[in-house]
């Protein structure tokens, strides 16, 4: 465990020795809990001094976690000093080296709180449970035709947004743990949605997808469009049973559900209209 001076340099021989690229963390000195991951290559491991340096001559409201509790540990006692462990090092490529670094960040989670603001790469092939991935990998695929918009559910963001006058929303996206409320809140808006199509198809439901698998349906009852940006955003009711759940969702064994949507290779696109055009 290395103590971290901001002001040293990693000697030549060791950097050579730690390339190309090595995947490192931060650690409250105070407690020997860990609360950065981090990959780079060089002096990366060293340099966070200049990044505390940096915001101080900015606007301080913008302060990321990670500095806020470096400089929290500073503060405590004079000489205070981080320390870092290097986890992995001579990872050929920065790919691998994030791919590693992602892994490590997921192991943590629920162990020690981290101040990453980015917390997962290709997170499609990351931490998952057993019963998650039996869902993702054994899903039998969406054929109904059932008019519907698929509402691509990405990894979880903590703002806080207005929906109805006078209500707000937590967040938007996906996460573990997510409640009912927050899923439904999330895929509710606010979507570039095409309201002629809306109304030419009669799409009539909404369907939560995280990593192509179907996971909630939801019925809309009313649109409303937010006038700065023409984005629209829908209220209505879940649904839990019944033939149209089963047409989306459906029980499979195993107590697990959810059907599979086609997917074309680098498609990023927020919402889908479904069936989807040939």
């Amino acid at each position: 465990m290395k103590q971290l001076t901001q002001t040293q340099r990693l000697p030549a021989e060791v950097g050579e020795k730690l390339g190309p690229f090595y995947v490192y963390m931060l650690i409250d000195p105070h407690d020997k809990k860990p609360f950065y991951i981090g990959k780079g290559k060089g002096n990366r491991l060293l340099s966070h001094q200049k990044e505390i340096d940096k915001f101080l001559m900015k606007d301080k409201r913008k302060e990321k976690e990670k500095i806020k509790r470096i400089r929290a540990i500073q503060a405590r006692a004079k000489n205070n000093r981080i320390l870092v462990d290097v986890l992995r090092h001579g990872i050929e490529s920065g790919r691998e080296a994030l791919r590693i670094e992602a892994s490590v960040i997921q192991a943590m989670e629920g162990i020690t709180e981290l101040t990453n603001i980015v917390k997962s790469f290709d997170e499609s092939k990351g931490r998952a449970s057993l019963s998650e991935l039996l869902t993702r990998y054994k899903a039998p695929g969406l054929k109904t035709k059932i008019p519907a918009i698929l509402i691509i559910q990405t990894d979880w963001n903590d703002k806080p947004e207005a929906l109805e006058p006078g209500y707000m929303r937590t967040g938007y996206g996906w996460k573990k743990g997510i409640s009912k409320q927050e899923l439904y809140d999330a895929i509710r808006g606010w979507w570039r949605i095409s309201r002629k199509k809306v109304l030419d198809r009669k799409i009539k439901y909404a369907v939560s997808v995280r990593n192509g698998i179907t996971r909630e349906l939801f019925e809309i009852e009313n649109w409303f469009n937010r006038s700065q940006d023409r984005r629209w955003c829908f209220s209505g009711k879940q649904i839990s049973s019944g033939p149209i759940w089963d047409a989306f969702i459906g029980k499979r064994g195993y107590a697990l559900t959810g059907k599979r949507v086609p997917q074309k290779r680098g498609d990023r696109a927020p919402f889908k209209y479904w069936p989807l055009s040939k």
